[in-house]
């Protein structure tokens, strides 16, 4: 299995989330998702 069949899903960007994201998706399929805050403290 090459190491680019890995599809990564990164749930909740937040603080570090978009650096995990990017350092992942140097070697890896990555998608990242997240709530926009005024949906969660409503």
């Amino acid at each position: 299995m090459d190491t680019k069949d890995f599809k990564i899903a990164v749930a909740g960007t937040g603080y570090v989330g978009p650096s995990i994201a990017t350092l992942w998706a140097q070697h890896h399929w990555v998608t990242a998702v997240d709530v926009p805050w005024f949906h969660t403290y409503e």
